[in-house]
């Protein structure tokens, strides 16, 4: 498959998921809501409110940022993308998550506040690790101007990689996603 192709299948479902969300839920607070249906949109929200625009920005730069990762960063944003995928990979590895999709359907709550993110104290096990772990990569990113171009990786098994991620990861995502669906159609009559 032709690295266009996956490219444009993976921008295309990213942003039909990106449209679902919208349309479905309230993406308009700043401080996040306890619930389940923003869950893929978490990290998102904090490069938003810290960075000022989207984490799609990083989406299929360098190595190791978008789905899978293999060999060395190409620089340091790419290294960002490194830190963040290892720190899911030792929430699972430690029992803390189940598995590194729960990166799109765990909810947790966390507020924005001057450009800051923050994970509340309250927030316990797998959400306190992926707040953490999405905090981390938001700040690292901060480090660094907002890519103009994005590096592609040199390594020949990221092709490979990406092409496993997307379908697997695809194919998670929408399981979870039409498993949740009865909350969501519950949570969207019952608002306050």
């Amino acid at each position: 498959m032709p690295p266009q192709l996956i490219n444009l299948f993976k921008n295309f479902f990213f942003l039909f998921i990106l449209i679902e969300v919208a349309t479905l839920t309230n993406l308009t607070t700043t401080k996040r809501r306890k619930g389940g249906y923003e869950a893929l949109w978490n990290l998102n929200k904090m490069a938003e409110c810290k960075l000022g625009y989207s984490a799609l920005a990083y989406n299929d730069y360098g190595c190791w940022c978008g789905v899978g990762g293999v060999g060395e960063p190409m620089d340091k944003i790419d290294s960002c993308c490194m830190t963040h995928d290892k720190c899911y990979d030792l929430a699972v590895d430690k029992g803390i998550c189940f598995d590194v999709e729960f990166e799109y359907i765990d909810d947790y709550g966390w507020e924005c506040k001057n450009k800051g993110i923050n994970c509340p104290k309250t927030l316990n096990g797998c959400k306190e690790a992926l707040c953490f772990c999405d905090k981390q990569v938001v700040d690292c990113w901060s480090k660094y101007p907002k890519p103009s171009i994005k590096t592609k990786c040199t390594h020949g098994k990221r092709i490979f990689s990406n092409i496993l991620g997307i379908i697997f990861d695809s194919l998670n995502i929408f399981i979870n996603f039409v498993s949740s669906l009865p909350n969501l159609v519950a949570g969207l009559f019952h608002r306050n």
